[in-house]
């Protein structure tokens, strides 16, 4: 019995360039982010303001706020060796320099300067840095990185190529 009888089909290989090309990019999930912060909604397909959402801060306060997490955030350290430490200090430091920043601007941010205002908005930015640093720890992104470009067999009866994983 072959494959094609088995209901099992070649697979076309994925080309080396392609794969996991979108892995080590958080500029989707950043998009959202920035979005959310400006209390806007995807509507068929476009963003826009969603009046039950709160809306932390204006266009400028918000382009800020993303300025500070790639300052901190890149594929060069998603890709290093991070301990919890200082995973916990790039972000602690991050979030203490925003929440200066948002003290001296609240009013061109259009931020209500209530304190649990700016403390909430400083602790997202914290908890941002500290979830996409997180990757980082001990190596985890690098490590992960290299054994994708390492692959396994599926079955060891059947060669790469046959498998649909391409030659190696």
């Amino acid at each position: 019995m072959n494959n094609e009888q088995n209901g099992i089909s070649k697979s076309a290989p994925i080309e080396p360039s392609e794969g996991n090309k979108w892995e080590l990019d958080t500029s989707v999930w950043l998009n959202k982010v920035y979005h959310e912060l400006l209390g806007e909604s995807i509507d068929a397909g476009s963003w826009t303001r969603d009046i039950s959402k709160q809306r932390f801060m204006n266009e400028i306060g918000v382009s800020a706020f993303m300025q500070e997490v790639n300052a901190r955030v890149s594929i060069h350290s998603s890709l290093s060796e991070l301990s919890d430490v200082e995973i916990i200090d790039i972000s602690s430091t991050g979030a203490e320099i925003f929440a200066n920043r948002l003290v001296e601007n609240y009013a061109l941010w259009e931020v209500a300067p209530r304190e649990a205002n700016l403390e909430s908005i400083s602790q997202q930015l914290y908890d941002i840095l500290f979830i996409l640093l997180k990757n980082a720890k001990k190596g985890g992104m690098r490590r992960h990185r290299e054994n994708i470009k390492s692959p396994k067999f599926i079955s060891p009866n059947i060669p790469p190529d046959k498998q649909g994983l391409g030659a190696y």
